[in-house]
């Protein structure tokens, strides 16, 4: 079978980093370039005639839709298959990614995405989007947009922490996350966190303990340093620390756990 050829278009160096060694360990995929710049991925599609490319909405130059735009002035039988990966959640955001070109989306807020799911949706799914195999527009795969893994629990608090101001770029936001759903696991309100949670946390992670708290510390602040007020009450009608003005960690996960 042919190598599937791939761009990355992604502006995080450690997810580039992670993307290149999942593709490294798939015999059938060579990935032709990276870039972060919406305007250097066109250029770079049009050069290289990828048949996959693995585009993020959020660019250091430019952003996902823009290259989307640009694609659709690309006669069909150049335009490679997209595998969108974003942290938004907003539905009119996805909807204009799919109606411009997206083939496939991922979003990275949600716990079990990594890159390589993507390459092994690649993988699996290549047969049905590698140039000169999908004859004709008419039958390409239907555009989907997923929410991976996720429940409804698991999107539902995402999308509040988004609104608050703790997003996927935070390490605290994953973490978060991963500590609501270990306590409604556990014990509920009588988890003990330092003791259980945080280290099932770390030891995923490979960090340490205090790590996992610090973290979700560092989150919890940057939401109330830079949110305004009225988000925060809006979307957190919950008691803060008198203080501090603003929850300890302890009482943030709590609350969470029982909204």
């Amino acid at each position: 079978m042919d190598v599937i050829k791939i761009l990355l278009v992604e502006d995080e160096q450690e997810e580039c980093d992670n993307f290149a060694h999942c593709i490294d360990l798939c015999e059938r995929m060579e990935l032709m370039a990276t870039t972060d710049s919406a305007r250097h991925a066109m250029e770079l599609t049009r050069e290289l005639d990828p048949d996959v490319v693995i585009l993020d909405l959020e660019l250091n130059e430019g952003n996902g839709i823009d290259y989307l735009y640009q694609l659709d002035d690309l006669p069909v039988i150049d335009r490679p298959y997209v595998v969108v990966t974003t942290n938004t959640l907003s539905k009119p955001t996805l909807q204009m990614a799919r109606e411009h070109g997206a083939g496939f989306v991922f979003t990275k807020s949600l716990l079990d995405y990594s890159p390589a799911q993507v390459i092994g949706f690649i993988d699996r799914a290549s047969k049905y989007f590698k140039k000169g195999v999908v004859a004709a527009p008419v039958t390409a795969p239907h555009i989907e947009v997923r929410l991976p893994a996720a429940n409804r629990e698991q999107r539902d608090l995402a999308l509040m922490l988004g609104k608050i101001g703790i997003t996927s770029n935070l390490k605290g936001h994953k973490y978060i996350i991963e500590a609501v759903g270990l306590m409604r696991e556990m014990d509920g309100t009588n988890t003990d966190l330092s003791g259980k949670v945080f280290p099932i946390i770390a030891r995923r992670h490979n960090t340490r303990d205090q790590n996992i708290e610090k973290a979700i510390r560092t989150a919890i602040d940057s939401a109330w340093k830079t949110t305004d007020i009225d988000i925060l009450e809006k979307y957190y009608p919950y008691a803060v620390n008198i203080n501090t003005g603003r929850p300890t960690v302890k009482e943030f996960l709590f609350a969470l756990l029982e909204r």
